[in-house]
């Protein structure tokens, strides 16, 4: 009796789909397991919203599963809502609050910039000293 080999598929290469020679990256398989994960919370998750309750005891009996209170069936959805919501708003915030103001010659002149001053020159033409701070007599007309 021969014995039993397991192929890893390809050329001996962990990873690889058989008879292919491509390798599956973990990004892939992580997003196929995703993809089955929300197919099958797709079907359970309505199930167990809108099945009676004797039902939903009955199989808690039979198979000792403790299933959550009915009243998440309506918390879910209205928390990821309010996530849709509420996290631009905090993002925008966040931005909002990490950026320069609006007179303040940082929001254009970076340490990448070359010309500190010809940059504060363009500013000082273009907007009409927009940043007092910066001012040099040289600016006054």
């Amino acid at each position: 009796m021969a014995a039993a080999t397991v192929s890893t598929g390809g050329d001996g290469v962990d990873g690889q789909v058989a008879g292919t020679g491509h390798r599956t990256s973990s990004t892939a398989a992580c997003g196929y397991v995703t993809f089955l994960l929300c197919n099958v919370l797709l079907v359970i998750y309505p199930l167990w919203a809108l099945l009676p309750h004797r039902i939903i005891a009955s199989i808690e009996e039979k198979y000792a599963i403790h299933y959550p209170p009915r009243e998440l069936a309506l918390y879910i959805p209205t928390y990821l809502a309010l996530l849709f919501v509420f996290v631009p708003v905090l993002y925008m915030g966040l931005n909002m609050r990490s950026s320069p103001a609006a007179d303040d010659i940082d929001g254009v002149w970076d340490a990448r910039a070359h010309e500190r001053n010809a940059t504060i020159i363009k500013v000082h033409l273009a907007w009409g000293n927009p940043c007092p701070r910066y001012a040099t007599p040289m600016f006054d007309r």
